[in-house]
C-alpha cells in the first residue's frame, strides 16, 4: 500500500501506547480516524490530538474482549456512515501467570480480543475494500509469537495465530490490491506490562510506542508481509523458528518464570 493519505482508519486499542502513537502519526487533513477503545476518556485525548493536526476522528468507546463486538462496532460505523479503507488490529492483552492461576473467563476473553473479534473485523471490513480494489489491513502480533512461552501461553499461542493468519491473507489477497501486513513488537514502554506482568528487559532496552508505530507504518505502506520491530527483535525472531522446539520452550521458561 503505497500511502496512508485520503485513507478511513479504524484503529483498535487507540487509546494509548502503539495505537494512540499510530493515530498521531497517521493525523492529517486528508485522514478519518475511528478509533476504538475501553476508555472514552482517553480515546477523546487522542482525538483531539489528531484533529488538531487536521484530521476528522470519530471515537467509539467498545470492548472488543466481549463475544460479538467486532460485529456490533461495525454495525455502528457503517451506520455513522464510515467505510473503513485501512484496518488496524492493534488491540490486545496477556497474562503471565501459572496456566492454572487465572480464571476461564481471563482466557476466553484473552482469545476473543486477541483472536476472535480480529478475524471478524478483518472479514467485515475486507469486502468494502475488494469493492475499491484497494486497502490496507495491519494486524499487531508479538515476538511472543515465535515460540512457545510457558507461563505466558495462551497469550503467546494467541500471537502466533495472529502472525499466521496475516501471513497467509497476505498471500491470497495481495494480487486483488489489499495490502495485509503483520507487525510483531516486542517490549514495548506501554500499559501491556503493568497489566500483564510481563518482564519489560527480555531483550534489552523497552521501544517506545512512536518508534514501533512508525516501523509498522512503514511496513504496511511498503507492503510488507511481517515485520519485527527492533534488530534485537528481529534475531530473537528467527531463532525462535530455527531453534528445536525442546530448546525453545526451554528458554521460554527462564524468560517468563513466575519469579521473573
Amino acid at each position: 500500500m503505497d500511502t496512508l493519505k485520503h485513507q478511513t482508519v479504524l484503529i483498535t486499542g487507540a487509546s494509548g501506547g502503539i495505537g494512540a502513537a499510530m493515530a498521531r502519526q497517521l493525523a492529517d487533513p486528508t485522514v478519518t480516524l475511528l478509533l476504538t477503545a475501553r476508555s472514552a476518556d482517553r480515546l477523546q485525548a487522542v482525538a483531539r490530538t489528531a484533529t488538531a493536526q487536521g484530521a476528522r476522528t470519530a471515537i467509539y468507546p467498545h470492548d472488543l474482549g466481549q463475544p460479538g463486538a467486532a460485529a456490533t462496532l461495525f454495525d455502528r460505523i457503517c451506520t455513522d456512515g464510515f467505510v473503513p479503507s485501512v484496518l488496524i488490529n492493534n488491540a490486545g492483552f496477556g497474562k503471565k501467570s501459572p496456566f492454572e492461576a487465572e480464571a476461564v473467563a481471563t482466557y476466553e476473553a484473552m482469545l476473543t480480543l486477541n483472536v476472535t473479534n480480529l478475524v471478524s473485523l478483518t472479514r467485515l471490513c475486507l469486502p468494502a475494500m475488494l469493492d475499491a480494489g484497494q486497502g490496507g489491513i495491519l494486524n499487531v502480533a508479538s515476538t511472543a509469537a515465535y515460540q512457545p512461552l510457558p507461563f505466558f501461553a495462551v497469550y503467546a499461542a494467541s500471537k502466533s495465530f495472529v502472525v499466521n493468519f496475516s501471513e497467509a491473507l497476505h498471500e491470497e489477497y495481495g494480487r486483488r490490491g489489499i495490502t495485509v501486513t503483520c507487525l510483531s513488537p516486542g517490549s514495548t514502554d506501554t500499559a501491556f506490562h503493568e497489566r500483564s506482568g510481563a518482564p519489560t528487559d527480555v531483550l534489552g532496552p523497552q521501544a517506545t510506542p512512536e518508534a514501533v508505530a512508525r516501523d509498522g507504518l512503514r511496513a504496511l505502506r511498503q507492503g510488507k508481509r511481517s515485520h519485527i520491530s527492533g534488530w534485537r527483535n528481529a534475531v530473537s525472531g528467527v531463532l525462535g523458528r530455527i531453534a528445536p522446539r525442546a530448546a525453545a520452550v526451554k528458554v521460554g521458561r527462564l524468560l517468563f518464570a513466575p519469579d521473573r
